[in-house]
């Protein structure tokens, strides 16, 4: 088999863990970029969002874990609650969308959740219907409508240009209402944060994640190595080295860029079996599997 072949994810290596739809997911998750040490933050600082509401931006280049982290920050927090709905629109809008176009849109969606869960009844949510000229307004008034015990979690879209669209969202927020929304651009949130703050009716969370550190490399192999061997089908693999894993992390590089080489490599020789009988997967087959990958892309791959 192949050991970074997560459930649920075949034919999408990069495809983020979704512990609130799959629940072993849970069990992927590896302490690697600082996503542990945010996670925990959260726990701690989320507080009361059925009295309160809140606001979690998560930061981070691309392929850094932002969406998995997100997942799973919504997915412990609904085992907390009593009630909780996650309404996931992560995929619901283009990035290149207009904002005004996408504040809409993601209210529309949000509606259209919460009458297929019956949650409101038809005249609440025409009543809601005629406040998508007025977003404030209806999320103030849906808000008030839900059940005291009831939580929506909202997972928004991906967007180019997220800052200005957390600057709406800091004054949408409500009780009962979670707001939960990731950039690809720290620089900008940091510059904009403090108005953020000042905007958000609660005190919002920031969550960053980064490059893997020294050492991420090789705990993040070690782990698939070791969860793989728990498999009925693992059959015969070759395992790669802490050294191996130190070498090819020597260079910055993501949780989504390793995950993505080390997949490759292995679905190629789960496909393709070596002639040789060694144990271990080389530094150089790596390298040699990821150049060729980037010539077939017009030499568009990823450092490493």
């Amino acid at each position: 088999m192949n050991p970074y072949l997560v459930p649920g994810m075949e034919g999408r290596p990069l495809a983020p863990l979704c512990p609130f739809q799959i629940d072993e997911h849970e069990d992927y998750y590896v302490p690697v970029d600082h996503c542990q040490q945010a996670f925990e933050e959260f726990q701690e600082l989320i507080g009361d969002v059925a009295a309160q509401g809140g606001l979690v931006v998560t930061t981070g280049q691309r392929g850094c874990g932002k969406t998995s982290l997100i997942n799973r920050c919504a997915s412990w927090l609904s085992g907390q609650l009593d009630k909780a709905q996650i309404i996931s629109l992560v995929d619901e809008s283009s990035p290149s969308d207009p904002i005004e176009y996408r504040l809409r849109h993601v209210f529309s969606c949000v509606l259209d959740d919460v009458r297929s869960r019956q949650l409101l009844d038809a005249d609440q949510l025409k009543g809601l219907e005629d406040r998508t000229d007025n977003l404030e307004l209806g999320y103030r008034q849906l808000s008030s409508l839900l059940d005291p015990g009831t939580v929506l979690i909202i997972l928004l879209p991906h967007s180019e240009d997220l800052t200005k669209e957390i600057a709406h969202y800091a004054r949408f927020t409500r009780p009962r209402l979670v707001f939960f929304a990731e950039s690809s651009y720290p620089d900008n949130v940091d510059r904009r944060w403090k108005d953020i703050a000042e905007a958000c009716r609660v005190t919002p969370l920031l969550l960053r994640v980064g490059p893997l550190s020294e050492g991420d490399g090789w705990r993040f192999a070690r782990a698939r190595q070791e969860r793989s061997e728990l498999h009925p089908d693992a059959g015969v693999y070759r395992r790669v080295s802490e050294e191996t894993m130190q070498r090819v992390t020597a260079l910055p590089m993501s949780i989504g860029q390793l995950q993505n080489l080390l997949h490759g490599v292995y679905e190629e020789q789960r496909r393709d079996p070596p002639a040789d009988d060694a144990l271990e997967l080389s530094y150089e087959e790596i390298t040699d599997y990821f150049f060729r990958r980037s010539m077939d892309a017009g030499g568009q791959g990823s450092t490493l």
